[in-house]
C-alpha cells in the first residue's frame, strides 16, 4: 500500500460514513436539522475533495514498466 491508496481509502470511507450519519439524522424526528444539514456539507465537501485529487490523473498500475518511446520495449 503506498498513500496515494490510503488518502484514496480514507476518503472512500469518509463518504461512507457520513452518508450513513447524514440519513441516521434525517430520520430522526429528534434531531437538529443544522447537524443534518451540516453532515450532508462535510459529505459534499469530502466528494470534491475526492473528484479534486483525481483531476487529470493518469492511472497506471504500479508495477508498470516505463518503456521510452524513442528505444522502444526491452526484448
Amino acid at each position: 500500500m503506498n498513500t496515494q491508496f490510503l488518502a484514496s481509502l480514507l476518503r472512500k470511507l469518509l463518504v461512507v460514513g457520513l452518508t450513513a450519519l447524514a440519513a441516521k439524522l434525517h430520520m430522526e424526528p429528534d434531531t437538529n436539522s443544522i447537524a443534518a444539514l451540516a453532515t450532508d456539507a462535510a459529505d459534499i465537501l469530502v466528494i470534491a475533495w475526492g473528484s479534486y485529487a483525481h483531476w487529470g490523473m493518469k492511472k497506471v498500475p504500479e508495477t508498470a514498466e516505463v518503456i521510452d518511446q524513442a528505444k522502444g520495449p526491452k526484448v
